[in-house]
């Protein structure tokens, strides 16, 4: 009866009957159900979502084209499958990305934690996620022969040129 009811509620906030009813557009619903009765319900942006899951995958091998932590990941791999942890799905290939109708280009000073770090102006070469540090320090795949984790402008990359939200 407990779990019962601890479920229904649960389903309940994240139908969004709690509060005005609607959740933003970027916000997906993280149910934690404790033992007993405690219920606890929080909502996090997507792109804090797609970070905290990519943070998990640090120390894997970069590999070109590859999207998962046994064949490794390129920089757009890896961006793609924690955003696809998230509920968003972006296209395999930075260009693709950009082009995709998913992202909203940022101005530096309104980064975020988790929005996307791109390098090559309109036919971008290298993507990253946002980790900080007004865009100087990201958190992705660098290149061959190196372990996902944070970088200082994106490793051997210079400053980050443009910085978008996925929407």
């Amino acid at each position: 009866m407990v779990a019962v009811l601890a479920v229904l509620l649960g389903v309940a906030l994240v139908a969004g009957v709690k509060g005005c009813g609607k959740k933003p557009p970027d916000m997906i619903p993280m149910v934690h159900v404790q033992t007993h009765v405690q219920l606890d319900a929080v909502y996090l942006p997507a792109r804090l979502v797609a970070l905290h899951w990519a943070e998990r995958q640090a120390g894997c091998w970069y590999s070109w084209g590859g999207s998962n932590c046994a064949e490794g990941f390129d920089c757009s791999g890896l961006v793609m499958a924690a955003y696809a942890h998230a509920g968003i799905w972006l296209p395999h290939n930075t260009v693709a990305m950009l082009y995709s109708g998913h992202l909203r280009w940022e101005p530096r000073s309104q980064a975020r934690w988790g929005d996307l770090t791109m390098w090559g102006g309109s036919f971008p070469f290298h993507v990253e996620l946002f980790f900080g540090w007004n865009g100087l320090r990201t958190f992705g795949a660098h290149e061959a022969g190196t372990r996902v984790g944070v970088a200082w402008n994106g490793g051997w990359w210079y400053d980050a040129e443009s910085f978008y939200r996925v929407v």
